[in-house]
């Protein structure tokens, strides 16, 4: 009965060792969108945090939701802080007319977290433009366009460049 005990050890040792083992691909960026600058420095969206970009559209409520999370594209993988979280409400989009077609903001913010409990929320947007530039029926592509989003403290953020957003309709 020992040995019947010690094989299935081995067995289960054995499956368990090559179910742990994952693997690489190189070929998948750590990046989702393109270029994109906030005050004129690089960002972009860290996959490998698990982050996503989404554009949920709702056109019951006429509305629609943009959420990013970007990092510095010059910090290391590694690195948790700083990064920028964006949340935008726009007017609900028309499917069959979507092509460079300038949104409407209804509002939102820009937090910048720099580190645990140290972040800086930009709640007021005051000038630029958003714009669709591409849509499938599972991403959609924005145009930010001197979007600037203001603090309290009137201190601002401007985001611009082209980002790649996950897109569902509910």
């Amino acid at each position: 009965m020992k040995k019947y005990f010690d094989y299935i050890f081995i067995v289960l040792f054995t499956v368990t060792f090559f179910s742990l083992t994952s693997c690489s691909n190189d070929n998948v960026p750590d990046t989702v969108g393109s270029d994109f600058t906030i005050n004129e420095v690089n960002y972009y969206n860290r996959a490998i945090t698990g982050a996503t970009n989404t554009f949920i559209n709702i056109p019951s409520q006429e509305r629609a939701g943009i959420q990013a999370e970007l990092y510095p594209t010059s910090s290391d993988t590694d690195d948790t802080y700083p990064f920028y979280r964006i949340e935008i409400f726009v007017k609900d989009i028309d499917l069959n007319n979507i092509s460079d077609k300038r949104l409407d903001i209804l509002g939102g913010s820009v937090v910048h977290t720099i580190g645990i409990m140290d972040e800086i929320k930009y709640n007021e947007i005051v000038g630029g433009s958003l714009k669709v530039k591409s849509y499938n029926s599972e991403d959609i592509t924005v145009e930010f366009s001197n979007l600037k989003v203001v603090n309290s403290e009137n201190d601002a953020v401007t985001l611009n460049g082209t980002l790649s957003f996950d897109y569902s309709e509910l």
